[in-house]
């Protein structure tokens, strides 16, 4: 997961000290603060994840949130999100 990668096909939500949970992934991961990237998917189409399509409804976005160590290239703790739900609409 090089820096082209993080800014190609998914969003940059924090890195570094500003990962409000950093503390505790560098105790429970490993490496430094700043190898630590808080990212999401930009929306994906239920469509593309059929397990979510139920889910989500018809034309609903999910997102998917997770954190990636920049030195390891080590993705941890997927979350999917709702972009509707983000956005106040149910």
């Amino acid at each position: 997961m090089g820096e082209a990668t993080v800014a190609g096909a998914h969003r940059l939500i924090a890195s570094g000290p500003a990962i409000r949970d950093v503390g505790r992934l560098t105790a429970q991961y490993g490496r430094q603060a700043v190898d630590w990237v808080k990212l999401s998917t930009r929306g994906v189409s239920p469509s593309a994840l059929q397990s979510y399509a139920q889910q989500a409804g018809r034309g609903a976005k999910i997102e998917i949130h997770y954190y990636g160590n920049k030195a390891t290239e080590l993705v941890v703790e997927l979350k999917s999100v709702f972009s509707s739900v983000i956005q106040g609409k149910f």
